[in-house]
């Protein structure tokens, strides 16, 4: 059993983590969705809202934006962080599920074009680098 969480604003990825409201928790199992359910972030800080996810055992979190900490937080518990992504959350689901989510095709604006800025990612040199 597999499951996976995404920050959600209506019926797509919420643009960041830290200030969603809410979590769609995807349960998987053989490659088939079991159940889905949302969870409140509503009142909760970064800090919490990571050891909430951690606590729900997720394994691997879809988000768009995401602090630094907060993805430190997630990845030192073992969660498989994918982030800057924007997109329909019924179609992220579905090609995750077939293993053909393609993180380039979801990618958010500024995740496509932070590589053409080279002071941007310069700002990672001495921390952890980001994941993709």
């Amino acid at each position: 059993m597999m499951k996976i969480a995404i920050p959600v604003y209506e019926d797509m990825v919420a643009p960041s983590f830290d200030y969603s409201q809410k979590v769609l928790l995807v349960t998987l199992e053989n490659d088939k969705e079991i159940k889905r359910e949302e969870i409140l972030l509503k009142d909760l800080n970064s800090l919490q809202k990571a050891v909430r996810i951690s606590d729900l055992r997720v394994e691997v979190l879809i988000c768009g934006a995401i602090s630094a900490f907060a993805l430190r937080m997630l990845m030192n518990n073992g969660i498989r962080v994918i982030p800057m992504i924007s997109g329909e959350i019924d179609k992220i689901i579905k090609l995750y599920i077939q293993g053909q989510f393609n993180i380039e095709r979801f990618r958010m604006l500024w995740g496509r074009f932070c590589r053409h800025f080279p002071g941007r990612r310069k700002r990672w040199r001495h921390r952890i680098p980001p994941p993709w």
